[in-house]
């Protein structure tokens, strides 16, 4: 005979197959979650861009490294002026690929740079997990 509070064992059976199924449900969860933010990150470009403008030459030069693992192709830049107007710009450089792992260097030839203004480049970049913009800001000099 049993005594109080003494489970039968068809309810033991009940609760640690509950317990069970509750415990690789949260397994499943937890791994899949884990595999969507592996992806993510394997995908998602990481770049780090650097650069200077000369106010007497209007040279711009950027330098962009690329610490993904997949390649990116320099799809447009853009240099913006204090009151958010565009300055007139050639580039060399664009369309070019940078590789994973690799640097690739830009060089511009703007009009209107003024010394000691500081200015808005925005690079455009595409690649395989889709577009990125990042942008800096440069004073010239």
């Amino acid at each position: 005979m049993r005594s109080r509070g003494e489970l039968s064992p068809l309810v033991s059976v009940i609760i640690a197959a509950v317990l069970i199924v509750v415990g690789v449900a949260l397994i499943m969860i937890f791994y899949h979650g884990a595999k969507a933010m592996g992806q993510h990150a394997i995908n998602t470009p990481e770049v780090e861009v650097s650069g200077s403008i000369s106010a007497s030459t209007g040279v711009v030069t950027i330098n962009i490294y690329n610490a993904g693992t997949t390649q990116l192709t320099v799809s447009g830049v853009k240099v913006y002026g204090p009151n958010g107007s565009t300055l007139s710009c050639s580039w060399s450089g664009v369309g070019a690929t940078v590789v994973a792992g690799g640097s690739y260097g830009l060089v511009g030839q703007c009009s209107g740079v003024e010394p000691g203004v500081s200015y808005t480049v925005v690079v455009s970049l595409s690649g395989a997990g889709g577009s990125l913009v990042e942008s800096l800001t440069l004073t010239a000099s």
